[in-house]
């Protein structure tokens, strides 16, 4: 679902977050986000206490949620938020700074540190800056831990542009299967209420625009 350049924050965030980057002039949508905390453009975002991010590892979910948000997002970031002494001083601090090196390094996400839910939050005004200056659009997509098949099919639909979870189900009731919609013709795409011209163009030329690939990988 395309909501242009605001910060998507999710309903259990707090409040204080939320009121500092309205009250600076950035653009909030509050609802429920999984998996994540806020969205910004293709950045998710995951944020954790001090005291989160510890129990995380001792619960051993961190890799689960980091990956759940690397596979959401193109561009996953970690914000741990507090005082970092907590960690320096912990009873044996290595394994903490395993997991850190382990984070950033195998997972390749990038690791943010802030002192209080203020600097928080002026750390996302400073993302979302970045993201009006590359003209992104902001689109969430909610992935549950455990899906039906019904719900993949409406994951994957709100993969093309400007696709919500609502347009994704007309479409399926409309053509009944995925294999339907992604061979439905022009004319019929603006057919289902709620798609024009312009977005049934949009979605048809990203479903039958071949493939380019990635000038950096070769094929085996």
């Amino acid at each position: 679902m395309a909501l242009g350049m605001r910060v998507v924050a999710d309903v259990h965030e707090p409040r204080e977050i939320v009121g500092y980057l309205e009250r600076n002039g950035v653009p909030v949508e509050v609802r429920s986000l999984s998996p994540g905390d806020y969205v910004v453009g293709t950045v998710g975002i995951e944020r954790k206490s001090v005291e989160d991010f510890v129990q995380s590892i001792v619960k051993r979910r961190i890799f689960d949620q980091l990956g759940r948000l690397r596979e959401a997002y193109e561009r996953p970031v970690l914000i741990i938020e507090g005082d970092l002494m907590e960690l320096v001083y912990a009873r044996d601090y290595r394994p903490i700074l395993g997991m850190l090196i382990a984070i950033t390094i195998d997972m390749g996400v990038p690791v943010i540190y802030t002192r209080s839910r203020e600097e928080t939050a002026y750390a996302i005004k400073l993302i979302w800056g970045r993201v009006v200056k590359r003209r992104e659009a902001t689109v969430v997509r909610y992935k549950p831990r455990q899906m039906t098949d019904d719900e993949r099919k409406i994951f994957i639909l709100e993969g093309l542009p400007d696709v919500g979870p609502k347009l994704a189900e007309k479409l399926l009731l409309r053509f009944g299967t995925l294999r339907n919609v992604f061979n439905a013709s022009l004319h019929q795409l603006q057919d289902v209420e709620g798609i024009g011209e312009k977005k049934a163009e949009e979605i048809y030329r990203i479903i039958n625009t071949p493939y380019k690939g990635r000038r950096d990988l070769k094929l085996l």
